[in-house]
């Protein structure tokens, strides 16, 4: 993705409101001690907009540096990791940037000369000293944030697959499986699958609905007699897949599964993965998360 999703920006506008409104609520109740010179007003707006600065700044590392970027139809362990990391830096970057801020703000800039003593003669505490205390109150925004992220992100995925599966089925619906398929290969030419002993087992590519690899041998589901029907063969999916290479409308869905595009009716799923309902087939075939893109690809193809 090359720019933020506008959703994720909005994410950290409102983590500063939130802070700003956190810290609003918690001074009458003396959760913070005043030791700034500035109003309650003032040092809550200026720790919120610090606080969306930083978060800006550690998704700008994520993204760019460890190259973790915001993608919602990535699974979900990718997402818990991207989301481990950005708050990794985040939680003690604000702590940091806070502190300088308001010591500078509050003392000037002399605080500067010795950033690593706890306080001078006159008791001002320096940007260390600072940064410990704010590390528990941003430790706690963190925890906030990261909360509503876990949730926020969920539903972002789910919103993500369904939009992908409406878009998929209304293309289905609109091509009515009635293309022929998609190939620089004759669609009379048969196809001798290898079946072991030398055997062979002769279909023609179209008439393939899918093939699933079982231990040692391969299920051939296809139509015959405008029946379908299943033969099992001795061998390997590799080797058959290597076979179909000229066929685009064969498809490796699945590290078990090759499948006819075409005789796809619907399409199900999550944001772990997707299932297709073949057309004469009960059984719900698995499209793998690492493979949903090249099935995509191809169902773009028969469309056009």
């Amino acid at each position: 993705m090359k720019r933020f999703p506008t959703c994720m920006l909005l994410d950290y506008i409102g983590f500063g409101l939130a802070t700003m409104a956190i810290l609003l609520l918690s001074k009458p109740f003396n959760v913070e001690s005043s030791l700034l010179r500035n109003s309650i007003l003032q040092q809550s707006v200026e720790d919120g907009l610090v606080t969306m600065l930083a978060y800006w700044l550690a998704e700008v590392f994520v993204a760019y540096v460890i190259r973790l970027k915001c993608d919602y139809s990535r699974p979900w362990l990718y997402q818990v990791k991207r989301m481990t990391a950005l708050f990794c830096i985040a939680i003690p970057l604000n702590a940091l940037m806070t502190a300088y801020y308001f010591n500078t703000a509050n003392y000037g800039f002399y605080c500067y000369e010795y950033p690593w003593l706890d306080h001078d003669e006159n008791g001002y505490f320096y940007t260390t000293r600072w940064m410990v205390m704010m590390l528990n109150h941003k430790l706690f925004f963190g925890i906030i944030f990261a909360s509503y992220w876990l949730v926020i992100t969920w539903v972002r995925m789910q919103k993500h697959v369904i939009g992908e599966l409406r878009q998929i089925n209304d293309m289905l619906s609109a091509n009515q499986r009635q293309q022929k398929p998609k190939t620089d290969m004759p669609d009379n030419m048969v196809v001798a699958l290898p079946n072991g002993g030398g055997e062979t087992f002769r279909v023609l590519p179209s008439e393939i609905i899918y093939i699933e690899s079982v231990a040692n041998y391969i299920i051939v589901a296809h139509y015959q007699n405008n029946e379908p029907r299943q033969t099992r063969l001795r061998g390997a999916l590799h080797i058959v897949e290597e076979m179909l290479q000229g066929y685009d409308f064969i498809v490796h869905v699945h590290r078990a599964f090759l499948a006819n595009i075409n005789y796809v009716t619907e399409v199900t799923g999550n944001s772990n993965g997707y299932r297709i309902r073949m057309l004469g087939i009960d059984t719900l075939l698995p499209v793998s998360r690492a493979n949903i893109e090249t099935f995509k690809r191809a169902m773009e193809t028969m469309k056009n």
